[in-house]
């Protein structure tokens, strides 16, 4: 079995980290295919606990440093970061407080979560020396309720979710606040026609003009 971190002081988790490994291990060699999968949950299950991103994406480099190419190259690429970065974030919302990470009127997640993926995507890119920009964008949608009354700008905010989340479907971490709802996608090709789209469809509900 290789250990991920065998020289850090993990006292009674070592063993249930080298299980977490052992999954990612096994289905490197066994089943490639799903290695996203398997970063995911190694990332998900670490980042429950508490370890902080940048330690778990560390032992995944130490591990692919042990492994022979190409095995090693599907945990060195774009992707794998971007699945452990994704399972890591999953996980370390259950270690936040349910208040703190979903809007009570939306159920979108707070700028709790948004700052967790912000913080990721950012560690993760520096890692990979990558552009962040040129990679993803932050969609900003005001919808300026601030002198709706209170049940007014509640069903705004939730009729815009409704459409936000009905135009970003492939995962997008989608947030709220203050009137805000905050989308970080990913920097493609169609991007501005899927906003264009987002603005038409806002224009025919009487209740967002």
């Amino acid at each position: 079995m290789v250990e991920i971190g065998a020289n850090a002081e993990f006292g009674s988790d070592q063993e249930r980290i080298s299980d977490y490994t052992a999954d990612v291990v096994e289905t490197l060699f066994v089943r490639p295919d799903g290695i996203g999968g398997a970063l995911q949950r190694f990332g998900r299950r670490l980042g429950a606990q508490g370890w902080p991103l940048e330690e778990v994406s560390g032992w995944i480099d130490r591990l692919s440093d042990l492994c022979a190419n190409p095995p090693a190259d599907a945990l060195r690429s774009f992707r794998a970061g971007v699945s452990l970065a994704q399972g890591w974030t999953e996980g370390s919302r259950h270690g936040i407080d349910a208040a703190e990470c979903f809007d009570a009127v939306t159920g979108l997640c707070t700028t709790t979560v948004l700052r967790l993926r912000l913080q990721q995507i950012f560690e993760r890119c520096s890692a990979l020396d990558q552009e962040p920009r040129l990679l993803y964008r932050l969609v900003v949608i005001d919808a300026d309720v601030a002198d709706l009354p209170g049940l007014e700008c509640d069903a705004v905010m939730v009729v815009l979710a409704d459409l936000v989340q009905h135009h970003f479907t492939a995962g997008e971490t989608i947030a709220t606040e203050g009137g805000r709802i905050f989308v970080i996608v990913d920097n493609t090709e169609n991007l501005e026609s899927r906003i264009d789209d987002l603005a038409d469809e806002t224009r025919l509900r009487s209740l967002l003009r």
